[in-house]
């Protein structure tokens, strides 16, 4: 087989990267790391096929950026305790510099390396949607919750200990989220079973320093949640920093759940069974 210049070998790897790094503005992550680990698997035998660097230079140029972005992520995550995204697509691609790099000894055929490879990515594609929301309970400030405070339209102020007594649940959203309606309404549609019971309070929490009055208006208009707002700054001290968030507040204060509010039940940390099984034991 014709190799490639070095030049194509190296332009043809920054085009691939690009690809790999840019797909995330346009693609959920889910289909993005299976789309991305196919695409990759076999731009990267060809590459290493075609190439005319040694073995171990051409693993480099294929695979040490892409594993340096993700794992640079990876590290800084543990660091200072984050979310990311990024920890599935770091695994992925490392097992596959590791199956494409050891296939001699693993003696494996093409076929069977293609087959294996492709059953690890609908495994870890499968296990990351399943686990994409997580319950950072844990992760929240508790001592900036008990400083922090909220406050209402008349301008009312709230510290979160005055939501003690009753099961509470938050969902923090701003103007630009564009995901936040769709929850929002599915949290309304919710509450809505529980609209009588006066031991269980819903709020919509607004996160802006300065909105925009008008936009803001309209946007809450079709809502019957209460309506609640925090400087985002206050918000970035609890540590809740995605949009849509919720925060579930038992009577006794305890944070029990902090996170994305998921409503597919076919994924872990499903907010309806949270929140139902809360009610239960009011």
């Amino acid at each position: 087989m014709k190799k490639l210049s070095k030049f194509q070998f190296v332009l043809l790897n920054i085009i691939l990267l690009i690809i790999l790094i840019g797909s995330g503005g346009f693609l959920p992550v889910i289909y993005k790391l299976l789309i991305t680990c196919v695409l990759f698997f076999f731009a990267a035998w060809y590459l290493l096929s075609r190439s005319p660097f040694s073995k171990k230079m051409s693993f480099i140029i294929v695979f040490l950026p892409i594993l340096l972005i993700y794992g640079l992520g990876y590290i800084y995550a543990l660091v200072y305790d984050e979310s990311y995204i990024g920890k599935p697509f770091f695994w992925t691609y490392l097992v596959l510099a590791i199956i494409l790099y050891f296939r001699d000894k693993l003696k494996l055929s093409k076929p069977q390396m293609a087959v294996s490879y492709m059953v690890f990515v609908f495994l870890a594609t499968g296990l990351t949607y399943y686990t994409t929301t997580e319950n950072r309970a844990e992760k929240i400030n508790q001592v900036a919750l008990n400083q922090v405070e909220v406050w209402d339209k008349k301008e009312n102020r709230f510290s979160f200990d005055s939501f003690k007594g009753k099961l509470t649940v938050m969902e923090f959203w701003t103007i630009g989220c564009g995901n936040c309606a769709e929850s929002l309404t599915k949290l309304q549609n919710f509450s809505d079973r529980y609209k009588h019971d006066e031991r269980i309070n819903f709020f919509m929490v607004n996160v802006e320093n300065r909105p925009n009055a008008e936009r803001l208006a309209s946007i809450e208009a079709p809502y019957h949640l209460e309506k609640l707002y925090i400087q985002k700054e206050d918000a970035r001290k609890l540590n809740i920093r995605e949009n849509p968030g919720i925060l579930v507040l038992n009577p006794e204060g305890e944070i029990v759940f902090a996170g994305y509010p998921n409503f597919n039940k076919f994924k872990h940390n499903y907010i309806v069974d949270i929140l139902e099984n809360e009610i239960s034991k009011l």
